[in-house]
Parts: structure tokens; sequence; C-alpha cells
């Protein structure tokens, strides 16, 4: 069945309606978005080809071997193309243009260069059709075609445009859906949860969100970028008009050469201070105080957010799987990395939030089957927040989908999630059946 929204036909299945592909920008490469209208055609798609292409559109990438392993992703899953700014508006089958809804939109993870907003594994129709609220999914431009920037007139942050003009779109159109235009709350996972922090502080888009909720963040890693990106540029630029295929590989070519970096080097493009529409390096912190009493913040971590990746090391992977030595290695190098890259860093950050008046709750996230592999490791919340025990399935996650206590705790996840949205607060009446799953504090403003 189907039914349509400003023109856009939506797709009606287990409790929701999926608009998919929705054009909110175009772009030429290099180039700001420039804001597309809503549109009458019942297919927002440009061109024929994506037209009749079905699967998650996505920007240009390099596929890690790594995270194709663990999360059963293929080059051939995803319709790649430099025409990727589009969006999908997923509602509860009865909403309508009097619903005024609470809308999340959702912003995806992948260290700014891999990934899109709707692949299977971030599917929220669950969260939409248990918590009737409307998700919206954004794809944005990653890597080099989003944060290259250039002293040669490529402009820096331009996936970070991306994602304002999404939001405006969100904003000009989104009550057609059965959405509230000021009941918007951003909520992304790693690299996503760091564009969240630094659209709370670019210039223009205070009206375009009330709420965020910031998933495990490299925010500490971050605060380095200037210097990461200053180490890109010092190589040399491959044309403007040069093929998909030699831009992809060059990026390849600039994270090689800032791998020695460590983990700052892990994250080679995002946002970018003291270029549009961020603030200066030495003016970023003052913007932040700025913002933090009008933008409520659920910001937080899982607790072994480096099991994901230390075990990736064969040597580590091994003493993993011992059930004595992977106790030790979880005591003496999960928790602590854990802490370092991501608890501390994100402590402080939501400290300073909170000193300044803002509203700020802190989470820990705790859960995990009996039969995992990485523990409550980076990314492993998301199992419970969206996808489908199908989504999952292959998955390094899958042992976590197929856990009968899922869904119970799936439930509850999502109950919160969805209050913060509402309210700006953390359901309390479920806190007490959350234990096992989420610890939830108030951020201190003690200096």
């Amino acid at each position: 069945m189907r039914t349509t929204r400003l023109g856009y036909a939506g797709r009606m299945s287990h409790g929701v309606v999926r608009f998919e592909r929705i054009r909110y920008a175009t772009a030429r490469r290099f180039e700001p978005p420039v804001p597309v209208p809503a549109r009458t055609p019942s297919d927002a798609a440009d061109t024929p080809v994506e037209a009749a292409d079905q699967r998650p559109v996505a920007c240009p990438q390099r596929f890690s071997p790594v995270l194709s392993n663990l999360l059963r992703l293929s080059p051939a899953s995803l319709n790649q193309t430099e025409n990727c700014l589009v969006l999908s508006v997923i509602t509860p089958e009865d909403a309508n243009t009097g619903s005024s809804l609470p809308v999340m939109v959702w912003v995806h993870g992948g260290a700014y260069s891999t990934g899109a907003g709707s692949v299977p594994i971030y599917d929220p129709a669950l969260l939409v059709s248990e918590q009737n609220v409307i998700v919206v999914q954004v794809t944005y431009r990653l890597g080099v075609f989003g944060f290259l920037g250039h002293e040669s007139g490529v402009p820096e942050n331009l996936g970070l445009l991306d994602l304002m003009s999404a939001l405006e779109w969100v904003r000009a159109h989104i009550a057609a859906f059965g959405g509230n235009p000021d009941l918007v709350t951003l909520f992304g996972q790693s690299a996503g949860g760091d564009a969240i922090a630094h659209l709370m502080i670019a210039q223009g888009a205070a009206h375009l969100f009330r709420r965020v909720i910031i998933q495990s963040a490299p925010v500490g890693i971050s605060r380095h970028r200037n210097a990461v990106v200053r180490s890109a540029r010092a190589m040399s630029r491959p044309p403007r008009d040069a093929s998909v295929a030699t831009l992809v590989e060059y990026q390849q070519h600039i994270e090689r050469a800032v791998a020695w970096r460590g983990f700052a080097g892990q994250l080679p493009f995002g946002p970018e201070y003291g270029a549009a529409p961020l603030p200066a390096v030495a003016t970023r912190d003052a913007a932040w105080r700025d913002c933090a009493a009008r933008t409520d913040v659920l910001i937080g971590h899982t607790a072994e957010e480096t099991g994901l990746y230390l075990p990736l090391l064969p040597v580590l992977r091994r003493i993993r799987r011992h059930r004595v030595l992977g106790r030790l290695m979880r005591a003496l190098l999960i928790i602590p990395t854990t802490w370092i890259v991501y608890g501390l860093p994100l402590r402080n950050f939501s400290r300073r939030l909170a000193r300044a008046g803002g509203n700020v709750t802190r989470y820990r996230y705790r859960w995990a089957s009996p039969e995992s592999t990485t523990g409550p490791a980076h990314m492993s919340e998301l199992v419970l927040l969206l996808g489908s025990t199908k989504a999952w399935a292959g998955t390094v996650f899958a042992s976590d989908t197929q856990e009968p206590e899922s869904v119970r705790l799936g439930r509850l996840m999502r109950a919160h999630w969805a209050t913060f949205a509402r309210t700006g607060n953390i359901a309390s009446h479920l806190t007490t059946e959350s234990r096992s799953l989420i610890r939830f504090t108030r951020a201190q403003s003690r200096r």
C-alpha cells in the first residue's frame, strides 16, 4: 500500500510508512549544497538509474576491509554516487499533517569516510512504531568529497553544510509528514555524534533542532583535527575533474599518510575549525558555552568501546577468546583505552556544557549478550536501538540480537531515546528496569 506526502510516495510496511531517497539538496563537486524545494514527482531521485536502484544511496567511498568483515557490508550493497544528498522519512502509519510528532534525525557514523544514512542496520521501524516518533535518515558527502578543503578554493566542511541543508529541509517540510518542526532531536553515533556536537556551534544552525543525543563521539580526537588536516593538505591535490575512482584512491592515500598520528590519524576527514560554518579554534569552547542553555543534551558511550577494534589484531583476538586472559585483556587494555579515548573527553565535554547552564545527561551503555565476542563495544547500542535481527545477522553483533533478553532491553532502549526526544529528560520510571542495560547520571558542573 502507498501514500503520498508533498508528492512523495510512501511505502507502508511493518507499522511504518517509508518515504525514501528524497533529495534535499544538489551540489556540484567541491561546491556548497543548493537546497531543493519539495517536489511533486512520486520518486525524488533525479535520474532514471537512481529511480530504478533501490539500494541505499551513498557517497562514493573506499570500503574498509575491517568494517566490511564486522558488519558484512560490501560495495555492491550501496548505490554509490556523487549525487548523494538524499534523506528518508519514516513515520507511523497513522501520522498525518495534524500529528505534530517528535522528530529524530539520524546522522550515521563511519569516520566521516564510510557509510550511508539508510543502510539496513540503521532501520528505525521499531523506534518509530513503538514510540510514535518520526525518524529522518540523512546521507551526506564524506571523505574527499565532503571534507577535503584546500586553499585553492575547495571549501572546507561541505559535509557539515550538507547536514545543515538537510535540517533546513526538515524544518520547512516535516509538518507535512506529521512532524513537529519545533521538536527536532539529532541523534548519531561515532562520527555522527561528533558531527552533531559541531552542528551545535555551527553558525546558522541554532533554530534547526532542540535536542541532541551524542553517542560514542570521538570529541577528544576531533580537537586535534586541524593539525591532521594540515598534514593531509601538504600532499599534492588531484585534479578537480578527476574520476570518482581516482578521488576514492586519493582518499586512501591521505588516510595512509596520516595514520602515524595514532588515534587522531584515524579521523583525517571531518569538520574543520575556522572555516564556515564553524568558529575558530580559539573561540570554539566559548561557542559551546553559548549554545549550552538552549540545547538539551544526552551524551555517552559504551562500557568497552575499544573492544570492537583491539581484538582485530591477531594476537589480541586469540587472547580475547581465552577465558582468563580475555578477562585480563578487558581489565588492563579495553576498559582503560575506552576511558582515555571516549570516557574522559566526553565527561569533560559534558561538564563544560553543564557549567554553562546546559541540561546535560550522561550515559554508559553496559549490556552485551553472554555469547558476545566484543562485549558492550563501539556500535553495540545500535543493535537494540536500530535495525532488526535480520539486519544484524552475520555481523559481529549477531549474538546480541539472538539473546532473548534483547527484546525487552531493546524496548527500554528505544523508550529512553524517544522520551528524551519528547521531554529533554530520561524516563525515570524505566531506570530501575534498565540497570543491566544502561546507567544515566546528570552531568556535574563542578570546576
